[in-house]
């Protein structure tokens, strides 16, 4: 059945990734990740209340699908100008 519902709603995001202080749902581009932990997320309120003061690792900005897309269009746009 799910495959069926993101045919249909090919927008909404396949994975849902949730906050690991307030157990909300994280959109896509609006959350922190751990760098070492596989599947530490912070969400931005969470991140901005204590910016990850009580996670050990350093914690990176999740990009924006759009992000990525334009950093991967770049990075092929550059090597074929090599």
């Amino acid at each position: 059945m799910m495959v069926l519902y993101h045919l249909h709603n090919p927008t909404a995001p396949a994975f849902v990734t949730t906050c690991n202080v307030c157990h909300l749902d994280i959109e896509t581009g609006q959350g922190w990740r751990c760098e070492v932990c596989p599947d530490y997320d912070v969400c931005n309120s969470c991140y901005q209340k204590d910016g990850g003061i009580d996670h050990p690792h350093k914690l990176t900005n999740h990009p924006s699908m759009a992000e990525r897309d334009a950093q991967n269009k770049e990075a092929r746009q550059l090597r074929v100008l090599q």
